[in-house]
């Protein structure tokens, strides 16, 4: 297994069908910038404050997907927020998350540890990634990963709209 992913799940010959599917599902445009989160989502995933971060940012062309359970007092946070730019996939096998890494621009895993991590760095996409204690420094390749000490709406908001409008750092990830 590459960073925890199971490479023979990763449909590499089918991206570009899979991005398209997968967006067309979701009506997310093809050129819209889409993020990625989700795995048990509870107050300490801190995916609350992803959606939160995306439902702050000026640019309309900024999607997020998020998969997963929510656990009750999430689902009353949360449920509001799901608007047009955020939609809530619900519950996703851990097989059928690589066809949604593939159809994103960005993974972001906000809270505590989830194998999730590794699958979506095993699936060649970017990510942002709180790091707990300087102890997941696995998953930044050589770039691909931005490791944050600190999460809050505004960091989160701020890193992602970065990545957004500075094409040449994002795609120095992206080929990392």
């Amino acid at each position: 297994l590459v960073m925890g992913g199971d490479e023979k799940l990763i449909d590499w010959g089918n991206r570009i069908d899979i991005r398209r599917h997968i967006r067309l599902k979701y009506e997310i445009p093809d050129d819209a910038f889409l993020v990625v989160s989700g795995g048990k989502i509870d107050r300490a995933k801190n995916i609350h404050l992803l959606i939160e971060a995306i439902s702050k940012l000026k640019d309309c062309n900024v999607f997020l997907l998020v998969f997963g359970n929510l656990t009750k007092d999430m689902s009353d946070y949360c449920t509001p927020l799901f608007k047009d730019n955020i939609k809530y996939v619900g519950w996703l096998d851990a097989k059928d998350v690589y066809p949604y890494f593939l159809a994103s621009d960005l993974a972001v895993f906000p809270g505590t540890h989830s194998v999730l991590w590794e699958q979506a760095m095993a699936s060649g996409i970017p990510g942002i990634f709180k790091d707990w204690d300087g102890g997941f420094s696995h998953i930044d390749c050589g770039g691909n990963a931005l490791l944050l000490s600190e999460i809050s709406v505004d960091i989160l908001t701020c890193e992602i709209d970065r990545l957004v409008k500075d094409l040449y750092r994002y795609n120095r990830m992206k080929d990392v």
